[in-house]
Formats: C-alpha cells, structure tokens, sequence
C-alpha cells in the first residue's frame, strides 16, 4: 500500500494518495468475487448470468427519447411501452 502512495507522489497525483489506503478494501472485493465467481463455476457450469437491457424503454417518455436519440432504426418498435 505504500507503494502506491509513493507511485501517486512520484507521478504528480498527489490528490489521490488519500484513496490508496482503500487499496486493501479493493483487493477484498476481488477476493470475494472471484470465490463467488469459482464456487458458481463449480455448482453451474453452464449458466451465464446476463442483464436484461431495454426494459427502460417500456416507459413512454424513454421510448421517445431513444427514438429521438439513436433513429427510428435503431430502437425495436416490438418495444412499444404500456
């Protein structure tokens, strides 16, 4: 950890010296998530955790605004919001 801070002096990035005491906090939550990651590769193989994307867009004013944003197109007319 101190390395770090020495690495952020020596390298003119001296506001962030005060976050390399979260250093440890950050190796923790790797830890944690790779022992989840081994323990999901060991108990289902198969299974690939995904996120649903464009639900949002069942809300008319976001419909809209994606339409407008990226093109008729683009956006799934199959969408249409309640």
């Amino acid at each position: 950890m101190y390395y770090y801070m020495v690495g952020c002096k020596k390298h003119g990035h001296h506001k962030l010296v005060k976050y390399a005491i979260l250093v440890p906090f950050y190796w923790l939550a790797m830890s944690v998530a790779a022992w989840v990651a081994f323990y999901e590769l060991l108990t289902a193989p198969h299974h690939w955790s995904k996120t649903k994307h464009g639900l949002h867009l069942k809300n008319k004013k976001a419909f809209i605004h994606a339409k407008n944003a990226i093109g008729d197109e683009l956006v799934n007319n199959k969408l249409i919001y309640d």
